[in-house]
C-alpha cells in the first residue's frame, strides 16, 4: 500500500510538514486565508504552491460571496421593479408568465438607454 503524497508534502516533508495530516491542515488553513502560521513552507517550490493555493482560495471565496450577493440584489431589484411599474401599467389581467415577460422587456429597455 503506497502513501498518498500531495505536492506540499513532497516538497516540505521533514522540514515543516511531518505527515499527510499536517499537509491537509496547512492546505485548509491556507485556502481559507486564515493562515495560523503553525505550518508554513520553507522551500521555494513549497512557497510557489502556497501562493497558488492562496490566490485560488481568495478567488473562490470572492466568487462565492459575489454569487450570494448577486442572488439577493437581483431578487430585491426585481421586487422593487414590480412595485414601481404597477403605478404606470395595469398588469392585473396578465398571467404570471406574461407579467414576467413584460418586466424583462422593461428591464431590457432600461439597460439599453
Amino acid at each position: 500500500m503506497s502513501k498518498v503524497r500531495g505536492p506540499i508534502r513532497y516538497f516540505e516533508f521533514g522540514k515543516t510538514v511531518e505527515s499527510f495530516d499536517d499537509a491537509l491542515w496547512w492546505s485548509f488553513v491556507t485556502a481559507t486565508t486564515v493562515g495560523y502560521g503553525d505550518i508554513s513552507p520553507v522551500t521555494t517550490p513549497g512557497r510557489i504552491i502556497a501562493a497558488i493555493l492562496m490566490l485560488t482560495g481568495i478567488g473562490f471565496i470572492g466568487m462565492l460571496t459575489g454569487v450570494i450577493s448577486t442572488f439577493f440584489i437581483s431578487k430585491k431589484r426585481t421586487n422593487s421593479l414590480h412595485q414601481s411599474e404597477k403605478k404606470y401599467i395595469d398588469l392585473s389581467d396578465l398571467s404570471s408568465n406574461e407579467h414576467e415577460q413584460v418586466i424583462r422587456f422593461i428591464e431590457f429597455i432600461r439597460s439599453n438607454k
